[in-house]
């Protein structure tokens, strides 16, 4: 981050929130102003006065329970949230990684349902660099505020979705979207 910027992470669990503070040095050294929220991130932008304030930029989902994105993350009603938390041209960032679903048709039938524009890139990974590959998936409300991504070939359009299969709080199933191995 730079000076001038605020930086807020939603961490659910506190040992990682404390685990972050006090073994790696991003934080303290950053020239943003960071803060560390501990709790569900969605519930937290609900109800916490100062995300309810706040219209950000850029926000991240980067979230994992066993291997999967959490699903209550991936709704239409949380989408709903983040936008209205989001700067008019701001973004919306998805790490979509995972072994055993393919997540993008899943973004791509919210967008549709959210009249939103997108676009997915996969990162390949690297044994010798230690990094895994990893699958991004970005939102915006006007295809004008992807800016540079909607030119760079490697972010690619995401698959046409389907408005009336975007998954919903009280029905959703990511069955749809098992990767067969």
């Amino acid at each position: 981050g730079r000076s001038g910027q605020r930086i807020t992470f939603y961490e659910l669990d506190p040992a990682v929130a404390r685990v972050a503070q006090r073994s790696f040095r991003y934080l303290a050294e950053s020239a943003a102003s960071c803060q560390v929220v501990l709790g569900d991130a969605r519930q937290q932008l609900r109800q916490d006065p100062a995300a309810r304030a706040a219209r950000y930029d850029l926000l991240i989902t980067d979230a994992f329970s066993s291997d999967a994105i959490p699903l209550h993350l991936l709704t239409r009603e949380a989408l709903a949230l983040y936008l209205e938390r989001l700067a008019p041209q701001g973004l919306l960032l998805f790490n979509l990684s995972n072994r055993y679903f393919y997540l993008p048709p899943v973004l791509g039938d919210l967008a549709a349902a959210l009249g939103l524009h997108g676009r997915a890139q996969e990162i390949a990974g690297d044994a010798a660099l230690l990094r895994e590959r990893s699958l991004w998936v970005v939102l915006a409300r006007r295809e004008a505020d992807l800016g540079a991504l909607a030119a760079d070939p490697r972010w690619r359009p995401l698959p046409a979705g389907r408005p009336e299969r975007a998954l919903r709080d009280e029905r959703g199933s990511l069955l749809p979207a098992l990767r067969p191995r």
